[in-house]
């Protein structure tokens, strides 16, 4: 296993380029230099039909931010039918936004052809564990239920998220069985983060956490200590859901890493539990890139073929 060259020609710049490691700076600087890395290094912006802004209301009057994607050629489809992704973006918790994962959204949208749905959820540390799994599960919740305004069949619906996204989309995919009417119709998860406990330890967070490969272990040690109330907090399920007893009944699943990726083991770990459950789980291992691929993919040739691979997947499960 090797680097590519896109990927090593990326580390290279990253490693040469001044300034202090993202996990070293205030909260306000890691925000501003994680907005500029992933606009900046983001796929080309793709053709979409229509871009809305929008808010999800909430029981208590809160209003959580969306930005709806309509497929190419189809700007607000007027009948139902339409498959949907909800996604939750990454950046420990801390950092991201609905501008930093624009183009990403454009590009699932227009090589799905399907509807996507953007969630800025509240950030920490201004805004702690569980907040933003309550956001992103109140913004399934309001787009399932208005599902037909936007076009899309409410029974084709995904859910979906990268990094510290793909665990706050496994913990509401997770808690949404059973709940969720109509159910969801499947999960992608782009190297999730599945635990901050310790047991067990998979050997690529010590193989590849020490900051030579864009994430690293002081990284999500900072994120976590922004997001949580307590240490003891690693060990509950909704912050490391590797540690749900059943995972019957979900969805089915796609899980992609990376194999320079601290995370790598954990996503492949989930797969063999999902597996096991009896959910229909596809697993992509991108050997030769680095946590994050996907948002760099006007870089990386090899987030640009994830894309489109992953949208395939997405646009076959949510056919009507």
């Amino acid at each position: 296993m090797a680097l590519d060259l896109d990927t090593r020609l990326f580390l290279e710049a990253a490693a040469g380029a001044p300034g202090q490691p993202i996990e070293e700076m205030s909260v306000a600087d890691s925000r501003r230099a994680f907005e500029d890395l992933f606009i900046k290094l983001g796929p080309k912006a793709v053709e979409v039909g229509e871009v809305i802004d929008c808010h999800a209301p909430t029981s208590q009057g809160e209003r959580i931010p969306c930005r709806i994607y309509y497929r190419p050629r189809h700007p607000r489809p007027r009948t139902s039918g339409v498959g949907a992704l909800v996604f939750a973006h990454g950046g420990g918790w801390s950092l991201g936004s609905l501008d930093s994962y624009d183009t990403v959204m454009r590009w699932i949208c227009a090589r799905a052809g399907i509807v996507v749905a953007s969630v800025a959820y509240r950030l920490a540390p201004e805004h702690k564990f569980p907040s933003q799994i309550s956001d992103l599960s109140r913004a399934l919740a309001w787009f399932r239920n208005t599902a037909e305004r936007f076009g899309v069949n409410p029974r084709r619906i995904a859910i979906g998220g990268d990094s510290c996204g793909g665990t706050l989309a496994t913990v509401v995919c997770l808690e949404d069985r059973g709940a969720g009417d109509p159910p969801l119709a499947a999960q992608v998860l782009f190297y999730p983060l599945l635990t901050l406990a310790s047991d067990p330890l998979f050997p690529s967070r010590s193989q590849f956490g020490g900051g030579e490969y864009f994430l690293s272990q002081r990284g999500i040690d900072e994120a976590a200590s922004r997001y949580l109330h307590a240490e003891d907090d690693v060990t509950a399920p909704r912050v490391s859901p590797l540690r749900t007893p059943d995972v019957s009944g979900l969805p089915p699943t796609l899980i992609v890493t990376a194999g320079f990726d601290p995370l790598r083991d954990e996503g492949a770990a989930y797969c063999d539990i999902l597996r096991s459950a009896g959910v229909p789980t596809d697993y992509r291992c991108y050997e030769s890139t680095i946590h994050g691929f996907v948002s760099f993919a006007g870089t990386l040739r090899i987030g640009r073929e994830a894309l489109d691979q992953s949208s395939n997947w997405l646009a076959r499960r949510l056919a009507t």
